[in-house]
C-alpha cells in the first residue's frame, strides 16, 4: 500500500463548508486532496489528476454522483474507486450506488468524519 502522502483523494462536494472540513480531516491524516464541486468537474479531474480514490456526494449540480460513476466506468480510468458519501439513505439509493459501481456507500448522518476517514483508508488498503 502507498503511504498517505503519495495518495490523492478527489473530493466531490458542492457544500463548501463540508468540503473544507472533510479536506482538512484527510490532510491531517497525510493525504493530498483535490476538490470538485460538480460531477462534470470531477470527471475532468479524474482524467487529469488520476486520483487514487474519489469521494463523491450523490446530489451534485450538473451531474449527480450515480451518473459520475457510470461515466467513469466507461472512461479511460474505469478502475478508479469511487465512494459515495451522501445524505441519501433509502435502500433503493444504496442499491443503485452499488449497482453502478460504488466501492462503498456512506450515509453522512450515520457516520462520523473520523469513520469516513477510516473507511476510505480501509478501501485504499484493499486496492
Amino acid at each position: 500500500m502507498k503511504e498517505p502522502a503519495s495518495q490523492l483523494i478527489l473530493l466531490v462536494e458542492d457544500d463548501t463548508l463540508l468540503a473544507k472540513i472533510t479536506k482538512e480531516a484527510f490532510e491531517e491524516h497525510g493525504y493530498r486532496v483535490a476538490q470538485a464541486t460538480s460531477g462534470i468537474e470531477a470527471l475532468e479531474l479524474i482524467e487529469k489528476k488520476h486520483p487514487d480514490i474519489v469521494l463523491s456526494e450523490v446530489l451534485l449540480p450538473k451531474m449527480d454522483g450515480f451518473t459520475l460513476i457510470e461515466k467513469v466506468r466507461k472512461s479511460k480510468r474505469p478502475e478508479t474507486p469511487i465512494v459515495l458519501v451522501t445524505s441519501l439513505g433509502q435502500v433503493h439509493d444504496i442499491e443503485r450506488g452499488k449497482a453502478v459501481g460504488a466501492v462503498d456507500y456512506i450515509i453522512k448522518s450515520h457516520t462520523s468524519l473520523g469513520d469516513v476517514v477510516r473507511r476510505v483508508e480501509k478501501t485504499l488498503q484493499m486496492m
